[in-house]
């Protein structure tokens, strides 16, 4: 079932819940990365071309960054205003997308601390994570986490005053997530924290 504008904050909800399975799904020992060894090196860079992405902009909360021009700019999609999702496809919601497909989402929280933003949206269960990355968002360094399981993502927090800011990046094999990277981390170098006009929620 397609989850449609109208429903209000239904798809944050069903992100979640893809999320939390994907971080569940996979028993102790099978994939992923042991604990001694979840910090791996980055992956070969491969070179973007962003000259002709299109810029996405929130006055409201204060952010902007750049995305492919081929993407779909899918808005709230009912949900609240401290969502927005972009996707590579027209769909409602990420278990519309293609094998292919990506779909994002940014939310924005407010968070007592960096920890606490660092932790949103990543699994507890270390063989969930496949890897983890050292990256930096506007200057602010953070963690990349690829994630395995039955939807496979790729997640960054990083946290401006007490705004916690999530990128999740939701595909439907660990095959597309992994060859997408380069692209994610093109969108990530051009995001750019602002000036907020409306509190932390």
């Amino acid at each position: 079932m397609l989850v449609r504008r109208g429903h209000p904050g239904l798809l944050p909800i069903v992100i979640g819940v893809l999320i939390v399975a994907s971080a569940c799904g996979r028993p102790d020992g099978v994939g992923g990365a042991t604990s001694s060894a979840r910090t791996a090196t980055p992956t070969a860079s491969t070179q973007v071309d962003t000259s002709s992405w299109k810029t996405y902009a929130s006055a409201k909360w204060g952010y902007t960054f750049r995305y492919p021009s081929q993407w779909y700019e899918l808005g709230t999609l009912g949900a609240p205003d401290t969502e927005e999702y972009l996707s590579s496809e027209e769909v409602g919601s990420p278990i519309s997308l293609s094998p292919t497909g990506v779909f994002v989402a940014i939310s924005i929280h407010n968070s007592t601390s960096s920890s606490d933003c660092s932790r949103r949206g990543v699994p507890t269960n270390p063989t969930a994570i496949d890897r983890m990355e050292s990256v930096s968002i506007d200057g602010k360094a953070t963690s990349l986490y690829a994630i395995g399981g039955g939807e496979p993502y790729l997640q960054l927090n990083a946290m401006r005053g007490n705004y916690c800011h999530m990128l999740s990046f939701v595909f439907r094999a660990v095959s597309v997530r992994d060859s997408s990277e380069p692209v994610v981390q093109a969108l990530v170098a051009t995001f750019r924290f602002g000036s907020p006009t409306a509190p932390a929620p």
